[in-house]
């Protein structure tokens, strides 16, 4: 009777990264059955479901909820998960059982939402890039024939640019208004636009 209602496949990826293929399983809002005694599955595991779209989808299991076999019933899982919004690029390098998960994004732009609807502006600052922007409009100031008052203001606007990126929350209709008192001079709003750009 369970066979005919496993008609989804999912992969198991332990907290020690091992991985167990093609589990015959039937995954339910927030429940998934597996009929299966021979796996060990532990809270903080992974189940990826693959969809017969080509899409992944994937699980955390917050309750393993092993039960072992009575009265024609073979032992099984009936599991309680939480979906994740995004497949983790790694998993936990813990053989233990997990309590908590971490997940390693890297590049930018880089998140993940668990059970949330994302309504943040985000900002992306590579800070190899920002840094040569910010330096490029320090020189572009420095070059500038302007005088010595209206230079030293620009580079104070140039350094508090600096402090917001720092910061790791730069704010983009800040930076925007920092850059647009600074002189309006071709080689300055160069560098302003490149730098609004890696902000966006």
């Amino acid at each position: 009777m369970f066979d005919s209602l496993a008609k989804d496949t999912v992969s198991l990826i332990k907290a020690d990264g091992t991985r167990h293929d093609n589990i015959k399983a039937s995954v339910q809002d927030r429940r998934v059955f597996i009929h299966r005694g021979d796996l060990l599955i532990e809270a903080g595991d992974m189940l990826v479901r693959k969809m017969s779209n080509g899409g992944e989808e994937a699980l955390r299991v917050v309750d393993p909820g092993f039960y072992e076999g009575i009265a024609g019933i073979g032992p099984h899982y009936q599991m309680r998960v939480e979906k994740l919004n995004k497949l983790p690029h790694t998993f936990p390098a813990s053989a233990s059982p997990a309590s908590s998960v971490t997940y390693n994004f890297h590049g930018a732009n880089a998140r993940v939402n668990h059970n949330s609807v994302d309504q943040s502006t985000n900002i992306v600052g590579d800070d190899a890039v920002v840094h040569e922007r910010i330096s490029g409009l320090r020189q572009a100031i420095q070059a500038a024939d302007l005088p010595e008052t209206d230079r030293g203001e620009a580079l104070d606007v140039v350094d508090t640019i600096e402090e917001q990126f720092k910061a790791g929350t730069p704010k983009r209709p800040v930076i925007k208004a920092l850059l647009a008192s600074l002189p309006q001079l071709a080689d300055i709003a160069k560098f302003a636009t490149d730098l609004i750009d890696n902000c966006s």
